[in-house]
C-alpha cells in the first residue's frame, strides 16, 4: 500500500510523523495534522489507522500498558476534542453518534410520543408549530443530562387548550443540530 504525506500549512500542527524503517521521522512530511479554524477543530490523516505500525516495545502513554499505537492516537484526538477517556468501555452505555427525532403514532389521536437522541447531554428544545409557522407548544427548553428520551404531546397548546385537527411540525434542537418533522392530529 502507498499513502500520501501531508504538509503542515498555516496554523496547522503536525501530530504524527512518517518514519523510515529505523523509526526516524522523515523531515517535512506529516502523517497527520490538526487545525483550528473559525471555531472548528479538524484532524486529518491520509491513511487508515489499521495500517499504523506499532513497535513491539510500545507502551501506552495513558498508563494502560502495551496497546496498539493507534489506540493512543485516537485517545489523544478525543482529548483534543475535549473528551477525557477513562478505563475500558465494556458495559458502558454509549452515547448515540447520531442526532435524531421521530414520533409515533403518526397520524395520532389523542397524543403522540416524540423520541429524540443527541450526541451529548446539553441544551435541548422541542417545540410544536402549526402550518403557518406559529409556535403552538414548547415541550422542552432546558439543559438535559441524558442523550436520549421521549416527550408526549397531547394535542394542546401552551395554554393547555386542545388544538384543531391538522398538520403540525415538531422541531428538536440541540446545539447546532435541528430536526423538523411533520405529524398529523386526527380527531
Amino acid at each position: 500500500n502507498q499513502f500520501d504525506a501531508v504538509s503542515v500549512a498555516g496554523a496547522a500542527v503536525q501530530i504524527a510523523d512518517w518514519t523510515d524503517t529505523s523509526g526516524n521521522p522523515i523531515s517535512g512530511l506529516a502523517a497527520g495534522v490538526a487545525n483550528e479554524t473559525s471555531g472548528s477543530k479538524i484532524v486529518y490523516f491520509p491513511i487508515d489507522l489499521a495500517y499504523w505500525y506499532t513497535p513491539s516495545d510500545h507502551v501506552s502513554d495513558l498508563g494502560r500498558g502495551p496497546v496498539a499505537a493507534r489506540v493512543d492516537v485516537l485517545a489523544d484526538i478525543m482529548l483534543y476534542f475535549g473528551f477525557l477517556l477513562q478505563g475500558i468501555g465494556t458495559g458502558v452505555e454509549q452515547a448515540p453518534a447520531v442526532f435524531s427525532a421521530s414520533n409515533y403514532p403518526n397520524p395520532f389521536n389523542p397524543s403522540t410520543e416524540i423520541k429524540w437522541s443527541i450526541p451529548r447531554a446539553g441544551d435541548l428544545s422541542i417545540k410544536i408549530f402549526n402550518v403557518r409557522g406559529e409556535l403552538v407548544k414548547t415541550l422542552v427548553d432546558s439543559k438535559v443530562t441524558t442523550t436520549s428520551g421521549t416527550e408526549i404531546w397531547n394535542g394542546t397548546n401552551d395554554r393547555d387548550a386542545q388544538v384543531a385537527s391538522g398538520v403540525y411540525f415538531y422541531e428538536v434542537r440541540s446545539g447546532s443540530n435541528v430536526v423538523v418533522n411533520k405529524m398529523a392530529l386526527v380527531k
